[in-house]
Order: structure tokens, then C-alpha cells, then sequence
């Protein structure tokens, strides 16, 4: 049947083979501009590879200050000796207005409104991020990577495979092993017989 005459042809047929190319990283650009930086390499056959050290470095910046607060609530809880705790209470309260996952406000505003508690955060967030540095053991994350691979993927694997199949194929194996071995035995006498 005809098609309707405002109904367009697909695109491939609307297009060459190079401007078709062209308008595909196009839109690919286009897609990745709100994501992590990204370039093509040429030596990896097209793959990409982002620029991963800034988006680690902000987490790891956002996790020692959470850590950081949560060290130096704990410390107001069992050192402050204010009426009431009002310290440890008002930090709490600031902690759950700003979150401290995003570190940088919070400690700009912690600062304008408390500034010895955004200088006593600070401190401990760069002791706490020290302290980490020299535990950090780059080859055992790299094997609990890989540990952590291996079990999901024995997992994924293991949901797709009927045991019961497995079961049912080895016995079925075992059955035609037991008649493959009665065929070569009467074969082997009756070969006997003959010479």
C-alpha cells in the first residue's frame, strides 16, 4: 500500500552512509553532555573511558565529612557539658536541616553560623581522610572487586542452570555410557569368535 504522503522514509533512506555517521556522533555528543567526561580511543576499538578521579574525589570528600560530623556529634554527646547538650543538639539539628553529603554548603553555612564546629569538622575530616591514606591498600580493593565479580556473576550463572536438568542429562550420560560399554563388549566376543 502507498504510504501517506506526509509520511516521512526512514532515516537511513533519507540519508548517506557518512552524514548518517555523522548525525549518529552527533547525538551521541549530545547525549553525553550532561555525563561524566568521556572520549572515544581509538586504541580500544571505539570503547570509551571517562575521567573517573573527579567524581571519586568528590565522594571521598563528601564521606569524610559525613564522617567527620558524625565523629565530632558523637564527641558533643559524651564531652558537652552545656545545659541540656544544646551544642551537641544544635549540630544535630544543622546536620539534619543541611545534609552533610553535600559537603560544601554545608560547611560554608557551618562556618557563617558556627564557626568553631566548621573549624573542628574541617580538622577532623582531613584526620579522618589521613588516616584512611595510609590503610589504603589498592590491590586489595582491586581483589575485592574481583571477588565481588566472581560471586555475582557464579550467582547470575547459577539462577539460569535447572540443577534438576543437570541431574536428569548425567543420568541420561551414565545410561547411554552403560549401553555404549554392552555394545563394545558384545562386539569385542563376537570379533573373538570370529578369528
Amino acid at each position: 500500500p502507498p504510504s501517506p504522503p506526509d509520511a516521512m522514509p526512514p532515516l537511513s533512506a533519507r540519508l548517506s552512509a557518512a552524514s548518517a555517521r555523522s548525525l549518529g556522533h552527533t547525538r551521541l555528543r549530545r547525549g553525553l553532555a550532561g555525563a561524566a567526561r568521556m572520549s572515544p580511543r581509538a586504541d580500544l576499538g571505539g570503547q570509551y573511558e571517562g575521567d573517573i578521579q573527579r567524581p571519586v574525589a568528590d565522594h571521598l570528600l563528601k564521606v569524610f565529612t559525613f564522617q567527620a560530623v558524625k565523629t565530632v556529634l558523637s564527641e558533643l554527646q559524651e564531652m558537652d557539658l552545656s545545659p541540656m547538650k544544646a551544642d551537641y543538639k544544635w549540630l544535630h539539628n544543622f546536620a539534619s536541616e543541611i545534609p552533610p553529603s553535600d559537603s560544601d554548603r554545608f560547611l560554608k553555612v557551618l562556618l557563617e553560623e558556627r564557626r568553631d564546629f566548621g573549624e573542628r569538622i574541617l580538622a577532623r575530616r582531613l584526620q579522618l581522610f589521613m588516616r584512611w591514606f595510609k590503610e589504603f591498600d589498592g590491590m586489595k580493593v582491586h581483589d575485592e572487586i574481583t571477588d565481588s565479580n566472581l560471586h555475582l556473576l557464579r550467582g547470575a550463572l547459577e539462577s539460569t542452570v535447572s540443577f534438576d536438568e543437570i541431574e536428569n542429562f548425567d543420568e541420561e550420560e551414565e545410561e547411554t555410557a552403560d549401553e555404549d560399554g554392552l555394545e563394545k563388549t558384545s562386539n569385542s566376543s563376537s570379533g573373538s569368535h570370529e578369528s
